[in-house]
């Protein structure tokens, strides 16, 4: 298992895992969703296509073994990444953002220029943010509010993700860890609008951009998400799976696959290594 890192970013220590450090070409950046950990992408690490492959797996302030912030936005998510790239010398990384990670790597790309964005279980939040981007989920507050933490109380978000005992298990690990003001937090900062339109980014993305559409996901609306992305620049890919909102966690396999796919197709993977059947 790769060995656990960290670099201090605006006087916080990040913390994240660096697997193939020596691998050429860009590296894949890895950047998680509420409340989770830079380990929810430990399944993808040694996928077959990826082994070659510089992969960093970070945990943002308030997770995993980072710092905790007296502020949380996407914007200071989003300076935070920028810097974080820059201090480890990433070239045009590749993004991968699930959720609110997905957030983070749209609210960065024009600054960071990545070679490639990957983003999935995150709605393209437009100004004002749409209720209509959100499934009616009664577990959702889950990832709002500061105050449950029992394997009990948390039990109906991970039975709505889907997750088996195992990965429910591992999640509530990840979601003690957390910041408990962050979840609060951030509710409150993009009610107050403390995000750049991404509606207006996506328009012109900055590189290369891929959806990948949970078919399952249990909170986020597909139909929104098609819909936004017909308004959108006709370069965005799409590409469907049969998974949930978290599938690095749940299919991890599936997963691992489509992605190995989409970076091949923007110059990581060599021809030989990648799938050939994904779009």
């Amino acid at each position: 298992m790769a060995s656990m890192k960290t670099v201090d970013i605006f006087g916080c220590p990040l913390t994240y895992f660096d697997i193939n450090p020596s691998a050429p070409g860009p590296a894949v950046v890895y950047i998680h969703g509420n409340s989770m950990s830079a380990e929810a992408f430990r399944g993808v690490w040694s996928a077959p296509g990826l082994t070659n492959v510089r992969q960093i797996a970070l945990n943002l302030p308030g997770h995993g073994g980072s710092g905790w912030l007296p502020k949380y936005s996407l914007e200071i998510f989003a300076d935070i990444v920028h810097v974080f790239a820059k201090a480890l010398g990433l070239r045009a990384p590749h993004l991968v953002g699930n959720s609110l990670g997905g957030h983070i790597c749209v609210q960065v790309m024009e600054r960071l220029r990545p070679s490639s964005v990957f983003l999935f279980g995150n709605p393209p939040a437009g100004k004002p943010l749409s209720a209509a981007a959100f499934l009616p989920c009664q577990a959702t507050p889950l990832l709002f509010s500061s105050g449950p933490d029992s394997d009990a109380e948390l039990a109906p978000l991970w039975e709505a993700l889907g997750y088996t005992a195992p990965q429910a298990q591992e999640a509530c690990g990840w979601y003690r860890e957390t910041d408990p003001a962050f979840r609060q937090m951030m509710l409150e900062s993009v009610g107050r609008g403390e995000y750049t339109d991404e509606l207006a980014i996506l328009s012109q993305p900055a590189a290369p951009t891929t959806f990948l559409i949970c078919e399952r996901d249990p909170i986020v609306s597909n139909a929104y998400i098609w819909r936004t992305l017909a308004e959108l620049h006709p370069s965005i890919a799409t590409v469907s799976l049969d998974v949930g909102h978290v599938p690095q966690v749940e299919e991890p396999a599936h997963f691992s696959q489509v992605l190995t796919n989409h970076l091949h197709r923007h110059g990581t993977i060599a021809t030989t290594e990648a799938t050939n059947h994904a779009p």
